[in-house]
């Protein structure tokens, strides 16, 4: 009896003790205020919830955003990308940069684009373009980040940020919606150029200095360690900034000596009532030999708005479109001017002649500039380009008449041409005093192609020296 009292003296030790304590009563709280407390402490965790997912709902809905795609083209030789990995790599052809930090650079002979669309259309065919940036020779910049707002409604801006520019960019923004548009580059010199809009620019970023030339637009530019003092650029202006002294300077840009050649920066010609007319000042002619005959149109294509030459179905005959800007009266006079350039974007889809014909006269594109010199006779310059090399090497290079081998470049791309200077290409005593005409055409059996825009920019820079000299 003694032993089993004891074991169960020691199992009821053992075990645990429960011990139900009042709390209420040790903290002498009173039970209504602890029951206050509880409601008031349930309500501002209520209202926390609300408001935190109200915010995030809000910020889901108005504020969040998604990656615009973003395609590198080459237009012609080879690219170098170097991705997060620092591992460079050789691009020939076409790469998806989307979502990926990326350094672009070209060499000497190549050149390369990078194509930004509006994603959401995807469904309803070729998204529309909303910028296009071409990296002219000996250009490297690193793309890091686009987007958009996720929703229609949503208060986003559609934003394209580049850096550690060094080189030449020709820019092209066609975004015409009613959301705001950024796009920013800066330069490793530590410069932004920030563009809003729709408009078409060329920047260009060295050592000593960067030049930003506002053909059509809104742009502005800031020194990254001065984010606050920020200078406007108007379109037909240069802005020079002058590393050395951290200067702004101000220029009358050079002249677009053609009215209504950016087509691509003109509205969505199938939403117009004269959809598929030729823009203004142009004017076009279609010859063949035989049937079939060609087909000329202002249309949208790849996204963009563009003149458009074809001729197809299977034609096996000689055939030419020819568009024409022709100048009032004896034509335009550039005596004053030092440089005329000449700027074309565009994009062969299809030729059947190797090359540009067995006389080097029938490319899918071709650009003519019709001028008189001072006597006055009737001369002209004409380049050719074409994506198809014959591989018989009995092919003419160039036309009878040319100063300059075509330009072989790749098909199927957007490829932005700027000229040397006109002036120094053409002898001097054949120096053109007035423009009467440019042209381009498409010629051969069967091609198709399409004309973006055609620019003819003067400039005199003997005034802008002048200028300085003065000021020094």
């Amino acid at each position: 009896m003694a032993e089993t009292a004891q074991n169960t003296a020691e199992q009821s030790s053992s075990e645990p003790q429960v011990v139900v304590a009042d709390f209420a009563h040790r903290a002498n709280v009173p039970p209504e205020r602890m029951a206050w407390l509880v409601l008031v402490g349930a309500f501002v965790l209520f209202c926390v919830l609300t408001i935190t997912s109200a915010v995030a709902v809000y910020a889901f809905l108005f504020r969040s955003s998604v990656a615009i795609p973003a395609v590198l083209q080459v237009g012609k030789g080879t690219v170098g990308i170097t991705g997060s990995d620092f591992v460079e790599a050789v691009e020939r052809e076409l790469e998806d940069i989307t979502n990926s930090q990326t350094t672009i650079s070209t060499d000497s002979l190549s050149q390369a684009t990078i194509q930004f669309r509006d994603a959401p259309l995807v469904e309803a065919g070729i998204p529309p373009l909303l910028a296009s940036i071409t990296l002219q020779s000996n250009t490297i910049v690193t793309f890091d980040r686009a987007s958009r707002p996720r929703f229609d409604w949503s208060l986003a801006e559609q934003s394209i940020r580049l850096s550690r520019l060094t080189g030449n960019l020709d820019i092209l923004v066609t975004s015409d919606t009613d959301k705001p548009f950024l796009l920013n580059v800066s330069t490793e010199q530590g410069i932004a150029l920030e563009f809003h809009g729709s408009g078409r620019y060329q920047v260009s970023a060295t050592d000593d200095e960067v030049r930003l030339f506002n053909l059509e637009g809104r742009a502005t530019a800031y020194y990254l360690d001065e984010m606050n003092i920020v200078t406007n650029v108007e379109p037909g202006a240069e802005l020079v900034v002058r590393l050395g002294n951290r200067t702004f300077e101000h220029r009358a840009g050079a002249i677009d000596a053609l009215t209504g050649s950016s087509f691509s920066l003109q509205s969505d010609v199938a939403n117009r009532s004269d959809a598929g007319a030729l823009p203004k000042a142009w004017d076009c002619i279609i010859t063949q030999d035989n049937f079939p005959p060609g087909r000329v149109s202002y249309e949208t294509f790849d996204g963009r708005t563009g003149v458009r030459l074809r001729r197809l179905d299977n034609a096996t005959s000689h055939g030419q479109i020819d568009c024409y800007y022709q100048f009032d009266g004896d034509g335009l006079d550039v005596s004053q001017y030092d440089s005329i350039k000449l700027i074309a974007t565009f994009y062969l889809k299809d030729q059947s002649l190797s090359q540009c014909g067995t006389e080097g006269s029938e490319c899918p594109l071709m650009i003519r500039v019709d001028y008189q010199d001072s006597l006055p006779v009737s001369r002209h310059w004409i380049r050719g380009f074409h994506f198809d090399k014959a591989v018989d090497s009995d092919f003419y290079t160039r036309c009878g008449t040319c100063m300059q081998e075509h330009l072989i470049i790749n098909k199927r791309v957007w490829y932005t041409y700027e000229s040397e200077n006109l002036l120094t290409l053409i002898d001097e005593v054949d120096r053109p005093e007035r423009l009467t005409g440019v042209q381009f055409y498409a010629s051969g059996h069967q091609f198709d192609t399409v004309v973006g825009e055609i620019l003819l920019l003067l400039s005199d820079e003997r005034s802008i020296a002048d200028t300085e000299s003065n000021r020094s």
